[in-house]
C-alpha cells in the first residue's frame, strides 16, 4: 500500500508539474499572439493613417493658399484613401484654376475702375467747366441787358 501511495504521490507530482508547464506555455504563447497583433495592428494602423496624415497636412496648407502642396500627394492605392487622394488633387487644381481667374478678374475689375475714376474725374472737369462758361455767359448778358446802350 506504501509503493501505491508513493505511486500516486508521484503521479499527482508528474501531473502538478505537467500542468504548470502546460500553464506556463500556454501564457507564453498567448504573450507571442498578443505580441504578433499588436504588431500586426500597428502596422496596418501606419499603412492606413500615414497618406491621411499627409493628406490633412496637404489641406492645411491649401486652405492657406498654398497650391504647390498638393504636389506632395501621391496616390499609390485604388482603395478609399486612394480615390479621396486623387479627388483632393482634382478639387485643388479646380481651385487654384478658380483662384488664377479670381485673380485676373480681380486686376481686369481693378483697371475698370481707374479707367472709369479717370473718365468720370475727365467728365466732371467738363461740367465744372461747362458750368463756369454758363455763369460767366449769364452774368455778361444779365450785365448787357441792365446795362442801356
Amino acid at each position: 500500500m506504501d509503493l501505491l501511495n508513493s505511486e500516486i504521490a508521484n503521479s499527482r507530482k508528474e501531473i502538478t508539474k505537467q500542468h504548470k508547464d502546460m500553464v506556463i506555455r500556454s501564457i507564453l504563447t498567448s504573450v507571442v499572439f498578443i505580441v504578433i497583433g499588436i504588431v500586426i495592428v500597428f502596422l496596418m494602423s501606419t499603412r492606413l493613417s500615414n497618406p491621411l496624415i499627409r493628406l490633412t497636412e496637404s489641406a492645411r496648407e491649401l486652405a492657406k493658399g498654398n497650391f504647390s502642396a498638393v504636389a506632395n500627394i501621391e496616390v499609390k492605392s485604388e482603395d478609399e484613401v486612394g480615390i479621396l487622394a486623387a479627388t483632393f488633387k482634382e478639387m485643388s487644381e479646380d481651385l487654384k484654376t478658380s483662384y488664377k481667374k479670381l485673380e485676373d478678374y480681380s486686376q481686369t475689375l481693378e483697371q475698370k475702375v481707374e479707367e472709369r475714376t479717370t473718365e468720370l474725374a475727365s467728365a466732371n472737369k467738363q461740367l465744372q467747366e461747362a458750368s463756369q462758361t454758363k455763369s460767366a455767359f449769364l452774368a455778361n448778358m444779365s450785365h448787357e441787358l441792365r446795362t442801356p446802350l
